[in-house]
């Protein structure tokens, strides 16, 4: 008998002090065997990540955001050391938070604002999900295989966007009108959940 498996989905949005907040799907996903068809893969998720953020801001009349490898880099780091050390949070087992990490990277974030003001810091969004849809487990004469629905690139780059504008923290980051750069990172664990990490500046 077949049995069908669904991913998991988080969410995390944090500006400057704001609390980090989630949302988890009921179901999890289960770490994927070796054989089966080839996983896509995830190179130019980053960058297509970007672009979807940025036609969101076209599309409420908001400007670009352009891409820092800089912010990337921190991005991707964390994305990799979630995946690494099982957590998701925007402050990691060892306490640094976003703009530490930012300032650990040589990253100063000053906005000027109106009126002799600025904004200071950077914001961060995080998204996780699994990267199969599903995946239907068959067994014949014995021996049990797998076969996956891995998502396309381009699916997982909408859903993560699209999770960020639904969920009001996220949003606000994303849409951030003083927002002027941002970098996209990527990473994958060992039981294929995806980590997408953006910082803004």
């Amino acid at each position: 008998m077949p049995r069908l498996l669904v991913p998991l989905l988080l969410l995390a949005a944090c500006a400057g002090p704001a609390p980090a907040s989630g949302v988890r799907d009921q179901d999890g996903p289960s770490p994927s065997p070796p054989g089966g068809a080839a996983a896509p893969s995830l190179d130019d998720l980053p960058r297509d990540v970007h672009r979807a953020a940025n036609r969101a801001r076209q599309s409420e009349g908001l400007g670009e955001v352009a891409w820092r490898d800089d912010l990337a880099a921190v991005a991707r780091a964390h994305s990799q050391d979630m995946a690494t050390r099982d957590f998701f949070d925007h402050v990691n087992p060892d306490g640094a938070s976003p703009d530490h990490r930012a300032v650990a990277a040589g990253i100063e974030c000053v906005i000027e604002l109106a009126q002799n003001r600025r904004r200071l810091g950077v914001s961060e969004n995080l998204f996780m999900t699994s990267r199969y849809d599903h995946y239907v487990e068959t067994t014949r004469g014995g021996q049990t295989e797998r076969t996956y629905a891995w998502y396309p690139i381009a699916e997982i780059a909408h859903r993560t966007v699209q999770s960020w504008l639904d969920s009001p923290g996220h949003r606000r980051n994303l849409l951030e009108p003083t927002a002027r750069a941002e970098g996209i990172g990527v990473a994958v664990s060992a039981d294929d959940r995806v980590f997408v990490t953006q910082v803004l500046c």
